[in-house]
């Protein structure tokens, strides 16, 4: 039984030998191999997950279609984080230019790149018609009115094109009434805004800004004459 114990122990140590030599040989590459082919089978496995991702990824932008569109998207993140012009206009492209929003729209291009001069057409011509409800915050006692402003006339003067003046009716809904006035406002181009003076029994105005993409939609105030805030308001074109 010794003998055999050790006859096992010798057949051992030759083995551990033989695989030292192998080792030491060619063995090594068989072993770099080993451990390359198992990280190889892994980065195979992150990439099969990393492609799945994004084809889920893809195929919810896909799914999106046309509701969100990256100029959407572009206007979103300018509304919060500004256009680095502090109220001026910002002409964009490579070698970002702030001018006067008085010089938009005026016929001359103060823009290195032009983009002054670029967009010129008034949202708000003769016959559209404005919708939205007013939410209120204060100045008045109910929570909720509906309002619908029609633009009558449109001026531009050429000694003053920044601006296009408008004329319009104000219709608001009072309580299963209406109240009807007319009013005057203005268009500024550099701006994308949409002014119309405060009018009604409640002397109110709006202020509605655009956000330089969607053209029939704007969103905004209601102000009173010292621009105090009475309600928040999102104006449709219908």
């Amino acid at each position: 039984a010794q003998r055999g114990g050790t006859m096992r122990k010798l057949l051992l140590i030759l083995g551990l030998v033989a695989l030292a030599r192998l080792s030491h040989g060619q063995g090594v590459a068989v072993g770099w191999a080993g451990m390359i082919s198992a990280r190889a089978d892994s980065n195979d496995v992150r990439m099969a997950k990393l492609n799945e991702q994004l084809d889920s990824i893809s195929g919810t932008i896909e799914g999106l279609g046309g509701a969100v569109s990256t100029d959407d998207l572009g206007a979103r993140v300018r509304k919060l984080t500004g256009n680095g012009c502090d109220g001026e206009y910002q002409c964009g492209g490579d070698a970002p230019q702030c001018v006067s929003n008085l010089a938009v729209c005026d016929d001359f291009k103060d823009c290195r790149n032009g983009q002054d001069e670029k967009d010129c057409k008034n949202p708000a011509y003769p016959g559209t018609a404005w919708s939205g409800t007013i939410h209120w915050s204060s100045c008045a006692a109910d929570q909720e009115t509906g309002i619908r402003i029609v633009v009558n006339s449109v001026d531009r003067p050429a000694h003053f094109p920044s601006r296009a003046w408008l004329t319009a009716t104000v219709i608001l809904e009072k309580r299963g009434g209406f109240e009807t006035k007319t009013t005057t406002g203005f268009y500024n181009f550099g701006r994308d805004r949409l002014v119309f003076q405060p009018t009604g029994t409640m002397n109110v105005g709006v202020i509605c800004d655009f956000d330089g993409v969607n053209a029939d939609r704007c969103v905004g105030q209601v102000v009173k004459p010292n621009l105090d805030k009475c309600a928040d308001v999102v104006l449709v074109r219908k």
